[in-house]
C-alpha cells in the first residue's frame, strides 16, 4: 500500500512548443522515456482508462520547464530532472500530468485512493478544508496576547 505523499504540483505550467522545437528539446533535454502503461505499473497504480491515452509517449526532461508539442497528443515532456525510477517518482509524476498538465487518464489513476494529500496552506488545517470561525478567533487572540507580551519586556527592559 502507498502512503499519502504532500501534494506539490510544481509551479511552472506547460508550455506549448512547435513540433519542430520540440524535436530539438526532445532531444537535448530526454532523460528517459516511459509509456503511460509502464509509469503506471512503476507507480503501482492500475490505469483506469483505455486507449489512446495508454500508448502515450512521457519523456522525462532535466530542467525546470514542462513542454507538450502543438498537434502531438501522444508526446509529453514533464520536468523531472532527479528521476531515479522509483515508485514515489512515478506517483510524482502521475501527479504532475494530472494536476499540472490537467491529463485525464493520470487524474483518473490517482483519483481517490489517497495517494496525495494537499499542503496546508496559511488558514488552513492539514486536511486543506478551511478553519472555523472559532479556531480562527482562538488564533487571532494568541497572536495579539503574544504580541502585548513582545511589547511588555521590550518596554520593562528600557
Amino acid at each position: 500500500m502507498t502512503h499519502a505523499i504532500p501534494m506539490n504540483v510544481w509551479p511552472s505550467r506547460p508550455v506549448p512548443v512547435k513540433p519542430a522545437d520540440w524535436q530539438v528539446i526532445s532531444r537535448q533535454k530526454t532523460r528517459a522515456v516511459l509509456s503511460y502503461r509502464a509509469l503506471c505499473d512503476l507507480a503501482g497504480v492500475p490505469p483506469r482508462v483505455t486507449g489512446a491515452d495508454m500508448d502515450r509517449r512521457v519523456h522525462l526532461l532535466s530542467g525546470a520547464s514542462h513542454f507538450y508539442p502543438v498537434g502531438m497528443p501522444d508526446e509529453i515532456g514533464v520536468a523531472f530532472p532527479k528521476y531515479r525510477g522509483s515508485q514515489p517518482d512515478a506517483l510524482r509524476i502521475l501527479e504532475i500530468l494530472a494536476y499540472g498538465f490537467l491529463d485525464y487518464a493520470a487524474r483518473e489513476a490517482v483519483q481517490g485512493r489517497g495517494l496525495f494529500v494537499p499542503m496546508a496552506h496559511r488558514g488552513c488545517k492539514a486536511t486543506g478544508k478551511a478553519f472555523t470561525g472559532a479556531e480562527r478567533m482562538r488564533r487571532l487572540r494568541l497572536r495579539r496576547t503574544a504580541k502585548r507580551r513582545s511589547l511588555n519586556t521590550q518596554k520593562s527592559t528600557r
